[in-house]
């Protein structure tokens, strides 16, 4: 049988909704959203934004035994494309040569005046074979349609 621990970190804050931080099934971590939100980042810049999540990953991962190198899949949702360039240089500056899977979608907003929310992280601890990991998503094609969804931007970074 699977081994299921879900996880809350005082150090990211207190969790006010129905979901833990973090799901580790077998030797993979799954994060839930992770946001600036309620840091001095929260009303900065993209960059000063993806550099506190950033941060709250690590705390994660030093806590679970593992660390950015074990990164699987990244999934970012931002708010507009215009601050793409600042984004990527803290992406490679924190994924160094260990770059994961990643999606970039652009959404019309997200809650709590945030820029970015990274969704999706998944990491599996060091010296464990290969998982297969499925990873469901519903994305439209830039300018597409498809009946009864809005166009929705998506770009592999």
């Amino acid at each position: 049988m699977s081994e299921l621990v879900r996880k809350n970190y005082p150090e990211l804050g207190e969790v006010k909704a129905p979901y833990v931080h973090s799901v580790r099934h077998n030797n993979t971590l799954y994060f839930s959203g992770l946001t600036a939100f309620g840091t001095p980042a929260q009303q900065a810049g993209i960059a000063e934004q993806a550099e506190e999540i950033f941060s709250q990953i690590r705390k994660v991962a030093s806590a679970e035994g593992t660390d950015l190198s074990s990164l699987i899949k990244v999934t970012i949702f931002i708010t507009s494309f215009n601050e793409i360039n600042e984004l990527r240089k803290v992406l490679y500056r924190n994924y160094g040569d260990h770059l994961p899977a990643s999606s970039l979608v652009e959404v019309s907003r997200l809650k709590m005046c945030t820029r970015i929310r990274s969704l999706r992280i998944i990491l599996k601890k060091s010296l464990v074979s290969s998982q297969r990991i499925r990873s469901y998503r519903r994305f439209t094609e830039c300018g597409k349609r498809r009946p009864g969804t809005r166009p929705i931007c998506c770009e592999t970074i």
